[in-house]
């Protein structure tokens, strides 16, 4: 019988509730043992440190890379830039302003676009070591693209940041 006991306390252990107070003490509970979030080690803090650094030079040479891109393109292509994103025209406005059909100025804008991508993915693989596959070379078109809205609608101080 006392065979049948022990083996039941093995196999059917008692739960106890971690809000139980501990045995022989007056204050504290189970739960008080468990260990909780620890902070951060000092070699932890270093490297997060280091990871955001090396983020952030990342992004100032992507900026610069693309800020570069711009200035290499020809005027006409600038100034369609500045309409469509600073002024914030739509094709069909700039379509009329320059006398020409909606769908010129939507190719024009698609190559322009493509020109920043080829040069961003370029230095992307050369210097990053990036392999271009089409989910990338998609994602860097969609971070161009939001960069160019950020570009083109930042003013003074903001700029400066972004180059």
């Amino acid at each position: 019988r006392q065979m049948a006991k022990a083996v039941r306390a093995f196999l059917y252990p008692k739960a106890s509730s971690l809000n139980a107070p501990k045995p022989g003490a007056d204050t504290g509970e189970w739960q008080d043992s468990i260990a909780g979030d620890q902070p951060d080690s000092l070699l932890d803090d270093m490297i997060a440190n280091e990871v955001a650094t090396h983020r952030q030079q990342q992004q100032q040479d992507i900026q610069s890379v693309l800020t570069q891109a711009i200035e290499n393109l020809d005027g006409d292509a600038q100034a369609l830039l500045d309409l469509y994103y600073r002024q914030e025209q739509t094709q069909q406005t700039i379509a009329n302003t320059l006398n020409v059909k909606q769908y010129k100025v939507s190719r024009q804008l698609s190559k322009i676009r493509a020109t920043l991508l080829k040069t961003c993915a370029t230095w992307s693989q050369e210097t990053l070591h990036i392999s271009l596959t089409s989910d990338v070379l998609n994602n860097i078109g969609l971070v161009i693209e939001e960069w160019l809205c950020c570009y083109y609608s930042a003013t003074g101080l903001e700029k400066e940041t972004l180059q």
